[in-house]
């Protein structure tokens, strides 16, 4: 993957969680009680912006696509696809022996959604059946993928809201509620990871 399209991925993921940050915090508490917390994250989001932006202009998307083509292969055989897809399902089985912590359940969903789109290419790209089907279907799949990245979506909120501004000096009168807050925050994480872990172990991979 070309360093300056990850460049693009990583910057537009940082406005993208910083988006959905401010929208939890006006959700889950009276954002009215928190003007300074407030006004210091929207000050990230907005040098956050600034750096997508920059990452944008300072690629060449043609020249991107090209570099990436030429690394794939010329004809994709059946013995590739079924080899791709037991090294997936290797991994998810290993993670699932050792898991126990956030980004394990982060990095099983990183695989499962490798596993869906190469099943997509095959159904929407190549309107064809996808050739291997002793596996789960595509959407039990993603029903479990989207979970999981409601999970790491809640684990990052968790990790903004224990690092970011909390050392701005006028944040004092606002941090007994931003702990409450945290608190509240990591118990949901916690219960939503129990939760989590009973349902991929018994997914039909």
């Amino acid at each position: 993957m070309p360093l300056k399209l990850k460049a693009v991925y990583q910057s537009s993921g940082k406005v993208r969680d910083l988006q959905l940050f401010l929208e939890q915090i006006g959700n889950a508490a009276d954002a009215a009680l928190l003007p300074a917390y407030c006004k210091c994250c929207n000050q990230q989001l907005f040098a956050c912006k600034e750096q997508a932006v920059k990452s944008i202009e300072d690629i060449q998307f043609k020249k991107v696509i090209h570099s990436i083509k030429k690394e794939l292969p010329g004809h994709l055989q059946p013995d590739i696809l079924r080899k791709f897809m037991q090294q997936k399902i290797a991994a998810i089985h290993i993670l699932l022996l050792v898991v126990n912590d956030d980004k394990d359940l982060h990095t099983i969903r990183k695989h499962l959604k490798d596993i869906i789109y190469v099943i997509r290419i095959y159904e929407h790209d190549f309107e064809m059946p996808f050739p291997i089907q002793d596996y789960a279907s595509e959407k039990q799949l993603s029903d479990m993928a989207s979970r999981l990245g409601d999970f790491n979506d809640c684990c990052i909120a968790v990790s903004l809201l224990q690092t970011l501004c909390v050392n701005e000096s006028s944040m004092i009168n606002e941090k007994l509620l931003l702990q409450k807050l945290q608190q509240n925050w990591v118990h949901q994480k916690e219960e939503q990871k129990k939760k989590l872990l009973q349902e991929v172990q018994v997914l039909a991979l």
